[in-house]
């Protein structure tokens, strides 16, 4: 029998029927607490793991000596100690390519619910509101407003152009740290600041590291127009969510379109959950048909490539 590799969360069957094709021993374990899984990976004692979201601790790592490579189902990476896999020589393998059209489709998806004030009227017109209409104030069309998109990555890069090519919306950009190539819809913001200042919708495309969590708080909401509306679908830790909550009941911006939250699952107390300016989605933005195919198939492909020495395409530094 060839590599032992732990599929460790439900995923699309394309991936793991790759593996077992190669001949690789692989065993399904899902739904487990960590301390399950510990014992689990110790006992299974892994050369290759598979993963979506579920946090890969140091200690996890540890209980499989031959843990040679972790395949990450997805574009994230911060639920894997990465500080213990790189002192220990394991490679983190993530798919940059693999859900970016589905994560963009839902941050447009979430930008037309705010513009047309969906989630003001939802729940009245369920409860056979139809007045519920007169008493809302106007949406707005995306025609010629404009997008701001913080991270120039695949996700972000996309975005702007179903948003400036599809919807002829005016977009600008601003990423840290390199040049960027507009790509003829979209231009290059001078500043963070002038991009929140500027935009109609601000879109947080940039990934989650110690550097960037909760670094839209206070200054960024107070910058921005009190008519943009918030779309994350990165990771909820960019944001500081007592911050976006007193923004949006103290008017400072008009809503807010969110897939992901600093705690996840969120509390079923948390105010962003129950307020009718936000449009709220599970992290489901990567989860459609195509994208769990092409992540599993290519994350089993990567997985097996790296067990065999080769050099993964997008490896986790």
């Amino acid at each position: 029998m060839g590599y032992r590799v732990l599929v460790m969360e439900k995923m699309d069957s394309s991936g793991p029927a790759f593996l077992q094709s190669r001949g690789c021993d692989v065993r399904f374990s899902e739904s487990m607490s960590e301390e399950q899984y510990k014992e689990e990976i110790a006992a299974w004692n892994p050369e290759g793991l598979f993963v979506r979201s579920f946090p890969i601790t140091a200690d996890m790592m540890q209980a499989a000596p031959e843990l040679r490579v972790i395949s990450v189902h997805g574009t994230g990476y911060d639920n894997i100690d990465m500080e213990y896999a790189a002192s220990h020589h394991i490679q983190v393998i993530r798919l940059p390519e693999g859900n970016y059209i589905s994560v963009a489709e839902h941050a447009l998806f979430l930008m037309l619910a705010c513009a047309k004030r969906y989630g003001l009227t939802r729940d009245p017109f369920r409860r056979g509101d139809y007045e519920v209409r007169y008493r809302t104030a106007p949406g707005t069309e995306l025609l010629r407003k404009t997008l701001g998109v913080i991270g120039w990555g695949h996700t972000g890069r996309e975005l702007g152009r179903m948003a400036g090519e599809g919807l002829r919306m005016k977009v600008t950009a601003w990423t840290e740290g390199r040049p960027m190539d507009g790509g003829g819809f979209a231009a290059e913001a001078e500043s963070r600041d002038q991009l929140l200042r500027q935009s109609d919708f601000v879109a947080l495309c940039i990934p989650s590291t110690p550097e960037t969590r909760h670094g839209f708080g206070m200054h960024e909401f107070s910058i921005m127009k009190e008519s943009a509306c918030l779309i994350n679908t990165s990771r909820g830790s960019l944001v500081c969510e007592d911050d976006l909550v007193r923004a949006l009941r103290e008017g400072m911006i008009a809503g807010a379109g969110l897939d992901v939250f600093d705690q996840e699952p969120p509390g079923t107390d948390s105010p962003l959950l129950h307020m009718d300016q936000v449009i709220a989605t599970p992290h489901f933005a990567a989860v459609t048909e195509d994208a769990m195919h092409r992540m599993s198939l290519e994350g089993a492909q990567e997985l097996w490539k790296t067990l065999n020495g080769e050099v993964p395409r997008w490896p986790a530094v």
